[in-house]
């Protein structure tokens, strides 16, 4: 992402983008009242407007927020990742990685993902 010094404007973002962020922030406050202890990737995947867009676009938006939220957020998983036990951080990945998997199996019945593998496997 390009880095954006002092005196610069700010580029415009486009329609989408806009509402992917409000969809995403809207998500997290509500996230966030319900528990405290609510990770950022638990934001991104509670946007419910994923359930409504056909799976190919809830999952390129879903990727697009993901790699949005790691490129702001990278020195947190760089350093949870050294603290942290794999076996910890692939718990905090679980329902995330349902989600997903939920994602690819409407995809795969509406005939938008490949069936000839299992769901699970795509989503990794």
């Amino acid at each position: 992402m390009a880095k954006i010094t002092a005196g610069q404007p700010v580029p415009a973002r486009r329609a989408d983008a806009e509402r992917n962020i409000a969809a995403i922030l809207e998500a997290g406050t509500r996230l966030l009242s319900a528990d405290p202890t609510a990770s950022v990737a638990d934001a991104v995947l509670a946007d419910d407007s994923l359930d409504t867009v056909p799976a190919p676009e809830a999952m390129a938006r879903l990727l697009h927020s993901s790699w949005e939220v790691l490129d702001r957020h990278c020195r947190l998983f760089l350093a949870a990742d050294r603290v942290l036990a794999t076996e910890r951080i692939r718990e905090h990945h679980e329902r995330p990685l349902r989600r997903v998997e939920r994602l690819i199996v409407r995809g795969q019945r509406a005939g938008e993902f490949r069936t000839d593998l299992p769901p699970a496997w795509l989503g990794w």
